[in-house]
């Protein structure tokens, strides 16, 4: 059983070795093959090392993601200031007119 934000209860059944399986008796997944967050809290709540490796992995993305996109905007500013004045105004215009390619 688990509590909802709502202060509602909820029955809970996790299969893992079929995960679609479980069941929850939530508006969200009732009657469904829907993974709802009381789900996830149960299963977190029963594996905390598992939780913790998550939140690791979720911080590890953020981390490359935003690597990632401080290289893009790099390469951007780096073919911009590459570009001659007759070249930025024509793709200024096309990206106006026309939208991003």
């Amino acid at each position: 059983m688990v509590r909802g934000s709502g202060q509602k209860h909820y029955d809970v059944f996790i299969n893992l070795e079929h995960p679609c399986k479980s069941k929850c008796n939530c508006p969200h997944s009732d009657g469904k093959r829907i993974i709802c967050k009381h789900m996830i809290a149960l299963y977190f709540a029963a594996y905390p090392n598992e939780a913790k490796k998550y939140y690791e992995d979720v911080v590890k993305y953020q981390k490359e993601e935003e690597q990632r996109q401080e290289e893009l905007e790099y390469e951007v500013i780096y073919y911009v200031h590459k570009l001659k004045k007759s070249e930025l105004e024509q793709l200024l215009l096309q990206v106006l007119f026309d939208g991003p390619v």
